[in-house]
């Protein structure tokens, strides 16, 4: 008996399995997705697309899809046409109101993988990562701990976004351009720098003297013929 229901059951199984294969005949050849439609499909496709000729007349804002060009023209009207049951407050966009709504629930299904807390919002979730990565990143700063080695010349760090901008400068790729005058940099901090001699502002001074620098370097090289003239005086 229990053979004979094992049996059926799997052909029930294969049998649902088969039909549901059926109805979504159409795939995306980008990322697998099955459609039932053709049209779905065809729909679908436009979000793997560069493509976007939906365009808004209000901002030249483009899309790829015509829903989201219609969900985008709420922004630029008045009306608000959806409304909280608890608080009455009023809305442009449907996703709005539901994320609103979050507000007044007690579900809280957005938790961080690291210490457990949960929120009900994603955003709130995202802002509590990136402190923590920040903390994380602060409290390493303190420790005596380098973990994070340099594969070219054993150079170590505290934090993995340090040694990430120590490679580049074993890398012949200068990909940080400036545009005045093209010349480039390995690293964004150094294109920071220079980018500086191109600027009018002066915005590092000596206490002593009062002269201007545009740069932090250029005003510590300074502040060196001070020490040098007290010394011999």
């Amino acid at each position: 008996v229990c053979d004979f229901k094992d049996s059926t059951t799997e052909h029930i199984n294969t049998k649902q399995n088969l039909i549901s294969t059926l109805q979504r005949k159409y795939r995306c050849n980008v990322c697998n997705k099955d459609f039932k439609e053709k049209r779905s499909l065809n729909k679908h496709l436009l979000v793997h697309s560069e493509q976007r000729k939906y365009k808004c007349d209000v901002c030249d804002k483009s899309f790829k899809v015509k829903g989201s060009l219609y969900n985008h023209l709420l922004i630029h009207s008045d009306q608000r046409k959806y409304k909280c049951d608890v608080c009455n407050n009023n809305f442009k966009v449907k996703g709005s109101l539901y994320n609103h709504l979050l507000i007044h629930s007690d579900q809280r299904k957005y938790k961080c993988d690291v210490c457990d807390k949960s929120f009900k919002m994603k955003g709130p979730l995202y802002n509590h990562i990136l402190m923590k990565s920040n903390l994380n990143n602060h409290i390493l700063s303190h420790s005596e701990q380098r973990k994070y080695k340099c594969d070219i010349c054993d150079k170590s760090f505290k934090v993995k976004s340090n040694l990430n901008n120590h490679i580049l400068i074993h890398s012949e790729q200068r990909k940080y351009k400036c545009d005045v005058c093209a010349k480039s940099f390995k690293v964004k901090s150094n294109l920071n720098i220079h980018l500086l001699s191109h600027s009018e502002q002066r915005k590092f001074k000596c206490d002593v003297c009062d002269k201007r620098f545009k740069v932090k370097s250029n005003l510590n090289s300074h502040l060196i013929t001070h020490s040098e003239q007290r010394k011999y005086k």
